[in-house]
């Protein structure tokens, strides 16, 4: 609880969230005790009491007590289904970072404010997180700021867009940066455009109520503007604009930072030491002594006092800031080292993780190859087994012909006992197979293949390959293609009036073209050329293995 705050019982009039904000601009202790008594009496949830302790703290320049409420608040399991409370608080947090400083929870901030508003597509979230990355950019940036400048336009555009219940509040805010953007730059009439925008803004609203929030915004623009007027030379109206801003009897810690700038340019030492000490005294209450915002304004005192010809007190402030400044620098490289150590850290979970990962998908791959190996091996097994039991059945069959060859014929087989071996098996198979294919001219089928052949042989299509070409001297393809062209050959003599187109179809050829180039590839002549030396000589082709074979077989 923030020191000062009034004692005295609130009366039951006053306890509402409405009454809060009332008093928060002129009496915040009062506004702060009725949310504190609210929040003892359970009046309102309390995730929406602390949202309400953080404005308060917020309008009033306290940030930091400011942050720990709106964290509160959205640690609160109770808003986890509500996505625009999420979406307010991340809003308010990025805002208060940015105030502080806290360049890392900016960052971080804007990027979680940034994927929430896609998505839930919040137009008016997605306009504030393009701003405020658009105005980091700017100030982290050492030379060239036009993308930063785009990014902040492009999201004012998008908030003029959206039906956002706060969209006049945020247009404001947004011409505010954008103003002291251009003044950085000295780009002082586009600063003094935007700054009379977002004066145009804040008056749209009736400003009668001192304790409107609008009319601290009118505060904070005229203060602004008094100082850029006074660096654009025109010093009558920064006076006058700051006479302005004074009769409005507010107190504002960021904006009467640019009072104390426009005093010290106009050399009005007494009022800027008043101004710069009212300032350090509500920064420390917000428990802030050791920052960069604090040197700065020990740095202010410091030159206050020395224009005021107090050149002892302001050694001793100057002395103050060193110390201050030095406070930061360590806590900055604190903080950096922490940084640091918790990337290092992250890179080597991530490097332990990936090495697990990898070890994994090795393990997996291993098992993989070797499940397969077994499945390909355990086929083969399988392939090798079914062609031994086929060789053994073959063989049984003709040992049995032979044996009732042999019963039938006692005498014959007596004097000429002959042992067959598995090879002269295996020809007399192929010259049945090859007699059963000529007399039923099986062939003239043009879907007839190796896999009539392997059934009719009765071996496997692997097997079969190697016995065509030991009993024929060719492969599986030339052998049907000799006996339909040996056919075709004889049609073509008994038929001469039969078309190419024709035979081809008697001979299982589809197409008359192939039919064509198969007869000149066997008889080394076309068709057409065969027609005509059918009354002279048959054609002849080289005699197949099959048929030396065949004969050799006969005469044994």
């Amino acid at each position: 609880m923030v020191t000062g705050m009034a004692a005295t019982p609130v009366p039951d009039s006053l306890l509402s969230v409405e009454q809060a904000y009332a008093y928060n601009l002129t009496e915040y202790h009062k506004s702060l005790q009725i949310v504190r008594t609210m929040q003892q009496r359970r009046m309102a949830p309390e995730w929406k009491l602390q949202m309400v302790e953080g404005d308060i703290y917020a309008n009033v320049r306290m940030i930091n007590h400011a942050l720990r409420a709106y964290q509160q608040a959205l640690s609160s399991p109770a808003i986890a289904d509500s996505a625009q409370i999420q979406l307010q608080l991340q809003r308010n947090c990025l805002y208060c970072y940015d105030i502080v400083g806290n360049e890392k929870e900016v960052l971080q901030t804007n990027y979680r404010l940034f994927d929430m508003a896609n998505k839930y597509n919040s137009l008016p979230y997605k306009s504030i997180a393009h701003f405020m990355w658009g105005k980091r950019t700017f100030f982290s940036e050492s030379n060239e700021n036009i993308d930063s400048y785009k990014e902040c336009l492009d999201a004012i555009q998008m908030m003029k867009q959206s039906d956002y219940r706060y969209k006049n509040q945020e247009l404001q805010t947004f011409y505010g940066h954008l103003a002291q953007m251009y003044m950085t730059d000295g780009r002082y009439d586009e600063a003094l455009r935007c700054s009379q925008e977002q004066e145009r803004i804040v008056r749209k609203r009736s400003l009668t109520d001192i304790r409107h929030k609008d009319y601290l915004l009118l505060y904070r623009t005229l203060v602004f503007r008094c100082y850029l007027l006074a660096k654009m030379g025109r010093l009558a109206e920064a006076d006058s604009c700051y006479s302005a801003s004074q009769r409005m009897v507010f107190y504002d810690a960021l904006a009467d930072r640019y009072s104390v700038l426009y005093l010290q340019a106009a050399r009005r030492y007494p009022e800027m030491l008043q101004v710069v000490r009212r300032v350090k005294a509500l920064v420390r209450e917000d428990g802030d002594s050791v920052s960069a915002i604090m040197a700065q304004l020990l740095r202010e005192e410091a030159t206050a006092l020395e224009g005021l010809g107090d050149y002892k007190s302001s050694v001793e402030s100057y002395k103050q800031m060193a110390q201050v400044l030095a406070s930061v620098r360590r806590e900055t490289a604190a903080v950096m080292a922490s940084s640091v150590q918790e990337a290092i850290e992250n890179e080597k979970a991530i490097s332990h993780r990936n090495m697990q990962l990898v070890i994994v998908a090795v393990v997996v791959f291993l098992l993989i190859g070797l499940v397969v190996a077994l499945i390909i091996h355990d086929r083969l097994v399988h392939h090798r087994n079914a062609l031994m039991v086929s060789t053994m059945r073959r063989l049984s069959y003709y040992q049995n012909q032979l044996l009732e060859h042999e019963k039938d014929n006692p005498d014959e087989m007596g004097k000429n006992e002959v042992v067959l071996t598995e090879e002269e098996v295996l020809q007399h198979r192929f010259l049945e197979v090859d007699n059963e294919i000529t007399k039923n001219r099986l062939f003239c089928r043009s879907d007839f293949g190796r896999d009539d052949l392997t059934r009719m042989m009765g071996v496997d299509k692997n097997t079969l390959p190697g016995l065509i070409s030991r009993f024929t001297g060719t492969n599986v393809v030339w052998y049907i293609n000799s006996k339909r062209m040996d056919y075709a050959a004889s049609l073509m003599k008994e038929h001469p009036e039969y078309t190419f187109s024709a035979i081809a179809e008697a001979c299982g050829i589809k197409s008359p073209a192939t039919f064509i180039r198969n007869f000149k590839t066997t008889f080394g002549m076309s068709p057409s050329d065969y027609r005509k030396t059918l009354e002279i000589t048959p054609p002849s082709r080289i005699i197949d293995k099959s048929e030396s074979q065949k004969d050799k077989i006969e005469r044994g």
